[in-house]
């Protein structure tokens, strides 16, 4: 989606491009006819920060992430605060000489390395999850505007829906972000 609106937006500059130059031109004849057809459409653009923060369900989803995360978090941390101690444990031991055998200190430090492995392998399982979450997030909410915007564009014949990121300015194009945030919030049961 990003880069059909970037390949969008560039035609569109591209087109202005050559609005300008052709009246700057002086033995350009008013030839605009033939760009006439592909710029006679409204254009709209949407601020998606705004939109983002202000939507229901993206809240929903955000909140119920971020619970999620710190339930995460917490397991991570205390297996890694145990691992921690351990070490801790297994160096004062090994400074004092606590060990009978040169075998039991061995084994004590292969544990002590396979348990380094379960919390590196746990923390990469753990970001995974949590960016596979995400990303589900992301698009559910994406998806829920995609469809949406299909509708707005139909119903009120615009040409281009922009994300307002981009737009620097905007001489006759619509800020339709509070029209399609009414849609989203006013579907949702809150």
């Amino acid at each position: 989606m990003n880069k059909k609106i970037r390949n969008t937006a560039a035609l569109f500059l591209s087109l202005i491009m050559v609005l300008v130059f052709s009246a700057c031109n002086p033995n350009t004849q008013q030839a605009t006819t033939a760009i006439t057809p592909v710029n006679n459409g409204k254009i709209a653009f949407v601020r998606m920060d705004s939109l983002v923060v202000n939507y229901y369900l993206a809240k929903e989803i955000n909140e119920a992430f971020q619970e999620t995360s710190k339930g995460y978090n917490k397991e991570f941390s205390e297996k890694k605060q145990k691992f921690a101690q351990d070490v801790q444990t297994f160096q004062t031991k090994r400074q004092r000489g606590g060990f009978l055998t040169k075998v039991s200190e061995r084994k004590e430090r292969d544990r002590i390395v396979a348990m380094e492995q379960e919390v590196k392998r746990m923390d990469y399982e753990l970001s995974a999850k949590l960016q596979k979450i995400q990303g589900e997030n992301n698009k559910r909410i994406l998806d829920s505007l995609n469809v949406v915007l299909d509708r707005f564009q139909a119903e009120h014949h615009y040409k281009y829906i922009l994300d307002g990121a981009a737009v620097l300015r905007y001489d006759g194009a619509d800020n339709i972000t509070s029209d399609v945030l009414n849609i989203l919030n006013g579907s949702q049961t809150k």
